[in-house]
C-alpha cells in the first residue's frame, strides 16, 4: 500500500471550535489520511473514548490546576506556553505534510512555517462572519469601527446585498456580559489573529458551503468550503467507533433521551438547547421558558447545563414524562430523530448546521457573538425559522412565556417554514455529496484538499530522494570514485 500523508490537527480547547475540527479529523481519516490530534491533557482525557481508532490522539501535559480546567483564558495561555515545543517535536518525528489548526492559534502557524510545513487554517463559523473579520482593516480605515471594536455609526454594517447586515451591538466579538476590556481583547483577537492566520496559511478551510453562502464565498474566493461537517453524513462502514457518542464532546451525553424520543409521536417534540456557552442565568427568564414549555402541551426535550437557575415550584411534577431534561445530548442524533418538531436554539453555527442538515424549523434565541447574524440567516435569508422578541420589542430584556408559546404555536403550524426547512436540508446535504450527475462544492473542495495533501507527500518524497542522491554522490567524491 502506498504511503499516506500525515497531518497534525491542533484545536482550540472550546466545545464550539473543538467539535467541528474533530469531525474534520475523522473525515480525513476515513479518506486514508494519517491524522494526529494534539490537545492539552485536560481536553485529551475527555475526548479519547469517542474518537475512531484510526485517529491518533496526543495529550500534552498542561499542569492546569483543577479550577482552571474550565477557564478558556487559562487554557489559551497554557496552549501558548506548552504547545509550540510539542508541535515542533511532532513535525520533526512524524513526517507531517500539513498542520491544520484553529484560526485563532497564530503561534501554530508560525511554528509550522518555521519548519517549512504547509498549514491549513480552520474556521468553524460562517463564511459571512469570516468575510467581516477579514474586512476589519477597511472598516477601521473608513471609521465605521474604532480600534476597540466599537461601531462609530448608527448604520448597520453590510458586506454584500445578499448577506444580512450586522448591527453595532451584535458584532461577532460582542457579549452582553463583557466588560469594555474583555470586548476590546475579543475584538483584537478577531481582528489580528484571524487575519494573520489567513495570511500565513496555505489553505483556509471553512465549515460551510457555497450552496448555503454563495455571496460570502465570493468575498473570500480562496477559501475552501468543506461543510457542513456532520458525522451522520460521513460514516465509514469499516469504522468501529460508536456513532451514538459525539466525536469531540467535552461532556458525557445522556443516552436515555434517545429511548425517550422513540416513545414520542412523530413531529411533536420541542427540542431546547443553547449550546456550551449560552445559559439562562436570569431566574425570571428561566421560569418564563419553563412555564411556556408546560403550557404548550407538547412533549419537550430540554438540555439544561448544571449550576444554573432553578425550575419553578412543582414544574417537574406537573410535566412528568412529557418533559425530558438532560445535561448534554448528541445533538446530531436528536435532531435527526423523526419525533422532533422544532429546535429552540441560541443559533451558534454548529447548532445552525445541525438543524439545517436535519431539516428542522428554528425558534431563534441568540445570546452573543455571531449568533445574531446566524439568526438573520435563519429567519430572513433562508426563511426556516422565527425569532423571539423581548417585552420591549427588541432582543434585549425578558422574553415572556406568552411570546414563547405564541411563536412555538406559529412555528409548529407554518407549512411554508417546514417546506423551506426540508429544501434547505437537501441543499446542505448535497453540498458534501459527490455523484456522477451532481457534485457539491464542499465535496469537490475537500477532495481537492486531500489530493493536494497527497501531492505534498509525493513532493517531499522526491525531495528526500534527491537529497539522498546528493549525499551519496558527495560520499563517492570523498572516496575518490568517479561519479557518472
Amino acid at each position: 500500500m502506498a504511503k499516506q500523508p500525515h497531518v497534525l490537527v491542533v484545536p482550540l480547547p472550546a466545545q464550539g471550535h473543538l467539535l467541528p475540527l474533530m469531525k474534520l479529523a475523522r473525515k480525513l481519516a476515513n479518506r486514508g489520511i494519517n491524522v494526529t490530534v494534539m490537545n492539552l491533557e485536560t481536553i485529551h482525557r475527555k475526548i479519547i473514548h469517542a474518537m475512531p481508532t484510526r485517529v491518533r490522539l496526543v495529550g500534552v501535559p498542561d499542569g492546569l490546576e483543577l479550577d482552571h480546567r474550565h477557564d478558556l483564558v487559562k487554557q489559551m495561555e497554557c496552549l501558548e506556553r506548552v504547545m509550540p515545543g510539542q508541535l515542533r517535536s511532532q513535525l520533526v518525528e512524524g513526517e507531517v505534510v500539513c498542520v491544520i489548526a484553529d484560526v485563532s492559534l497564530a503561534w501554530a502557524f508560525h511554528e509550522a512555517k518555521a519548519m517549512g510545513t504547509k498549514t491549513a487554517a480552520f474556521y468553524p463559523a460562517s463564511a459571512a462572519t469570516l468575510s467581516l473579520l477579514l474586512d476589519i482593516p477597511r472598516l477601521l480605515q473608513l471609521r465605521i469601527l474604532d480600534h476597540d471594536g466599537v461601531g462609530l455609526t448608527e448604520s448597520s454594517i453590510g458586506m454584500a446585498k445578499e448577506i444580512p447586515s450586522w448591527e453595532a451591538n451584535e458584532l461577532p466579538w460582542s457579549h452582553p456580559a463583557y466588560t469594555d476590556e474583555l470586548r476590546k481583547l475579543s475584538f483584537q483577537s478577531c481582528c489580528f489573529n484571524v487575519r494573520e492566520c489567513s495570511q500565513n496559511s496555505d489553505y483556509m478551510l471553512v465549515n460551510s458551503s457555497q450552496e448555503l453562502e454563495p455571496s460570502a464565498f465570493r468575498l473570500i474566493p480562496n477559501a475552501f468550503p468543506i461543510g457542513p461537517l456532520q458525522i451522520s453524513t460521513d460514516i465509514d462502514p469499516d469504522d468501529d467507533t460508536d456513532n451514538s457518542v459525539l466525536v469531540g464532546s467535552l461532556w458525557p451525553e445522556d443516552q436515555t433521551c434517545l429511548t425517550w424520543l422513540n416513545m414520542q409521536d412523530q413531529g411533536t417534540v420541542i427540542y431546547v438547547a443553547f449550546g456550551s456557552i449560552a445559559t439562562i442565568e436570569n431566574q425570571q427568564q428561566f421560569a418564563e421558558l419553563a412555564i411556556a414549555l408546560e403550557f404548550t402541551g407538547n412533549p419537550f426535550l430540554w438540555v439544561v447545563r448544571p449550576g444554573g437557575s432553578e425550575f419553578p415550584d412543582g414544574f417537574l411534577k406537573r410535566v412528568g414524562d412529557r418533559g425530558k431534561i438532560v445535561e448534554w445530548a448528541n445533538q446530531e442524533e436528536v435532531l435527526s430523530h423523526p419525533s422532533i418538531a422544532c429546535f429552540v436554539s441560541h443559533c451558534g453555527w454548529n447548532s445552525t448546521l445541525d438543524g439545517l442538515v436535519a431539516g428542522v424549523p428554528f425558534l431563534c434565541w441568540p445570546f452573543c457573538f455571531d449568533q445574531f447574524h446566524n439568526k438573520k440567516y435563519i429567519c430572513e435569508t433562508w426563511k426556516i425559522g422565527l425569532e423571539l422578541k423581548a417585552e420591549n420589542g427588541t432582543d434585549v430584556g425578558i422574553i415572556t412565556n406568552a411570546e414563547i408559546v405564541r411563536k412555538l404555536d406559529e412555528l409548529l403550524y407554518d407549512d411554508t417554514i417546514k417546506s423551506n426547512s426540508m429544501k434547505l436540508r437537501e441543499i446542505a446535504r448535497d453540498a458534501t455529496c459527490g455523484s456522477t450527475t451532481d457534485t457539491g462544492s464542499s465535496f469537490l473542495k475537500f477532495e481537492t484538499f486531500v489530493t493536494e495533501l497527497c501531492n505534498t507527500l509525493c513532493k517531499c518524497h522526491i525531495d528526500n530522494v534527491q537529497e539522498i542522491s546528493k549525499d551519496y554522490k558527495r560520499q563517492l567524491n570523498l572516496n575518490g570514485q568517479d561519479v557518472c
